[in-house]
């Protein structure tokens, strides 16, 4: 039977706006159009995470659905790197100012 496994330290991280991004930062998230951004027209959230960038509108929502792993309802959403793991995020707080970040693997 194959198991669920996500490793957190709990550290709570600021969700980062568009200005908060480097250069560099920008450039890896190039289907983002930036301009759009500048003008005020559309506002992505990120979090910096194990030395990366998440753009946390890309996360799939979690909802409670059977033969989805107990481990994983505690979280907000998620988003695989491969078929066996990836990242989950939670909110904080009801701002949602704050995530919280893990991996999962299985």
């Amino acid at each position: 039977m194959n198991t669920l496994t996500i490793k957190t330290n709990n550290a709570e991280r600021p969700v980062l706006y568009g200005w908060d991004l480097t250069d560099a930062e920008r450039a890896e998230l190039d289907y983002i159009d930036w301009e759009a951004v500048e003008r005020g027209e559309s506002c992505p959230t990120f979090a910096r995470y194990l030395g990366e960038v998440y753009d946390l509108g890309e996360f799939s929502a979690i909802v409670n659905r059977p033969g989805l792993p107990a481990p994983m309802l505690k979280w907000d959403g998620c988003q695989s790197d491969s078929y066996f793991s990836g990242v989950v995020v939670k909110c904080t707080d009801d701002d949602c100012e704050t995530v919280v970040m893990g991996r999962y693997c299985s």
